[in-house]
């Protein structure tokens, strides 16, 4: 690094100190990492080489990281990690309600520093971020690699969120008693919950007095190991007029809905932000709807009976 490189980067690492320093916890460690910094800085801008460093200054290798890498001390980032103080009446806004129904839905219990959102679906992927950026969270994003697939981690670092975040949900096991009585969080977290564990799928059955089989359209929610919150879940959609069964004695723990007026409430509700979700529900609660009303006014009997008359007639020809 050049002289104007080493000076500017001095620069920065002092704001950055004038920024935090309030902080009264790891305040002293903070005030000899920087001393230590500058050190490393003054030798090399008198010219000393790697090795001459070395021997002034016996933690000079891990200044030179901070110098030549633009990393910061731990102290510093300790610190820093502390400044992201949640926003006034951030859980009570409708993003907010969505990334935490998205979250609660795939964690088992929080954690103490970080927010993390693992997703193969992209529809997901970019509801979060999008939530994120209206809440002006400012959150990082890395690729995860497994055996035989890969996915995307969302991240935001804050110990007063995710302190907040266990206070509420008492530690990932019931919803936030704030969103029962408002309608409009309440949906935006079920969304969440829904674009996260939500899977909508069918049965194909035939009714009394009937040949036609019918698609019957019905959503499915999964999670294991929380009885505590899929039966919170499970209330709250009782709320919205929706009829969920609750059977935790499956594995893994599912909700159903399968009666046709909450399928329609769903749809209503748009419980669903997934585009390919909505649609495929939407898709087979359509079908449901033609072929009862196919079948209800006789006309699968009358063609029925058609055919039948005409096999008949060709006996009695013959």
């Amino acid at each position: 690094m050049n002289r104007q490189e080493l000076l500017a980067r001095k620069e920065e690492v002092h704001r950055i100190f004038q920024e935090i320093r309030h902080l009264k916890n790891n305040s002293i460690q903070m005030q000899r990492d920087l001393r230590s910094f500058d050190d490393g800085i003054f030798l090399l801008l008198n010219g000393m080489t790697y090795r001459e460093c070395c021997e002034l200054q016996d933690n000079f290798s891990t200044v030179y990281g901070w110098i030549k890498r633009g990393t910061l001390p731990l102290s510093f980032r300790q610190s820093a990690t502390r400044t992201k103080e949640t926003p006034t009446g951030l859980t009570k806004r409708k993003q907010f309600a969505y990334l935490l129904g998205v979250y609660q839905s795939k964690v088992d219990e929080i954690d103490q520093k970080r927010l993390t959102i693992i997703t193969r679906d992209s529809e997901l992927e970019k509801a979060v971020k999008q939530s994120l950026n209206a809440l002006r969270l400012k959150h990082s994003q890395t690729t995860v690699h497994y055996a035989n697939r890969s996915a995307e981690k969302i991240y935001y670092d804050s110990k007063n969120l995710m302190s907040r975040i266990k206070s509420i949900t008492e530690n990932n096991t019931s919803i936030p008693q704030e969103f029962i009585p408002n309608q409009t969080l309440m949906i935006s977290y079920l969304q969440g919950f829904f674009d996260s564990r939500a899977i909508p799928s069918y049965s194909s059955c035939t009714i009394q007095s009937s040949e036609i089989r019918r698609i019957h359209p019905r959503i499915i929610i999964t999670k294991s190991g929380n009885e505590s919150l899929l039966s919170a879940v499970n209330t709250a959609l009782h709320l919205l007029g929706i009829n969920s069964r609750y059977n935790p004695r499956q594995t893994p723990d599912q909700i159903v809905i399968n009666e046709l007026e909450s399928i329609k409430k769903v749809i209503d509700y748009k419980l669903f932000r997934n585009k390919e979700k909505l649609r495929e529900l939407k898709e087979t609660y359509r079908y449901w709807k033609e072929t009862k009303k196919y079948d209800s006014n006789g006309k699968f009997q009358q063609a029925k009976n058609k055919i039948r008359e005409e096999r008949r007639n060709k006996r009695r020809k013959k």
